[in-house]
């Protein structure tokens, strides 16, 4: 029987208080699988960010860990600058890449390298934490899961990229840890940043997000399913802070990012006695 959808519009905006939270490095021990062999590292480790993921999204975890392993141990020489898209490359089929969900044009599709902004929004929160200068930098279209909203990076070859800068008068090294289910990116260097960096995230706006319902020969007359959940949308204001030894810090407005509500799509088992009032397919 066909689908049939009923759109419901749930759309509203909520104010938020300016209750600002603030990550900082994060330290993970626990024992993990890893799919590569670490290079060598020299230095200080001066931040460090993890990220997860699901090893049931076999080829999504795929591509992670293919563009993760790209990034470990990579350079930043004094004043050099790095660009994502150049050191992962193309991501198509004959690089390795499988296809996997990607957000494309504000909706989500299946193409080759799905899976790549998570090493690059966790590359950008670990370059953060480290005092690295954000050249160039977009957020997604929707709140990521993986990662707290303000800190994500999203990529795409050609249109999208991720470029940190060295401001240091000395070397700075990527290393990439790659387990099973997630992935820490280590940063080191030969020298010591003069101060301690964290980003300050304050929501400004939160609004919902709007559910149709489908009818589905798919499941038992009645039976209902959320075949995609929603994601609310939300404005968020970005404040760099800067704290030196002494204990001053040093407060810079940076950004503000702007996520998109996700429609939610619940399914409903249909009675196979109705008639067809149909002819709507959703794409996938």
């Amino acid at each position: 029987m066909p689908l049939l959808r009923v759109t419901i519009t749930l759309v509203f905006v909520l104010a938020l208080g300016s209750v600002a939270s603030t990550a900082s490095a994060r330290q993970h021990r626990s024992r993990c699988w890893t799919q590569h062999d670490l290079q060598p590292v020299q230095g200080n480790q001066v931040s460090e960010f993890t990220t997860h993921f699901k090893v049931e999204d076999y080829y999504r975890a795929s591509n992670v860990r293919r563009a993760a392993k790209r990034l470990d141990g990579i350079v930043l020489g004094p004043k050099q600058t790095l660009s994502y898209n150049d050191t992962v490359g193309p991501r198509t089929e004959e690089a390795g890449f499988q296809y996997a969900p990607v957000i494309f044009r504000g909706e989500l599709q299946y193409r080759p390298g799905g899976g790549v902004c998570q090493p690059s929004s966790t590359l950008h929160a670990a370059a953060i934490l480290c005092g690295l200068q954000v050249i160039k930098r977009r957020s997604h279209s929707w709140q990521s899961s993986y990662i707290a909203s303000g800190f994500d990076a999203a990529v795409a070859w050609r249109s999208k990229d991720l470029i940190l800068k060295n401001p240091y008068s000395f070397p700075v090294k990527i290393s990439a840890e790659i387990g099973e289910t997630h992935l820490t990116i280590r940063l080191f260097a030969e020298g010591a940043p003069n101060a301690w960096f964290d980003l300050e995230t304050t929501p400004v706006s939160k609004r919902s997000f709007t559910q149709i319902t489908e009818l589905t020969d798919q499941l038992p007359p009645g039976e209902t399913q959320i075949h995609r959940r929603g994601i609310k949308g939300l404005r968020l204001a970005r404040t760099m802070v800067r704290t030196k030894p002494d204990g001053s810090t040093k407060r810079k407005k940076w950004s503000m990012d702007v996520y998109r509500p996700r429609t939610q799509v619940v399914r409903i088992g249909a009675d196979s006695n109705e008639p067809d009032v149909g002819g709507f397919h959703p794409s996938h």
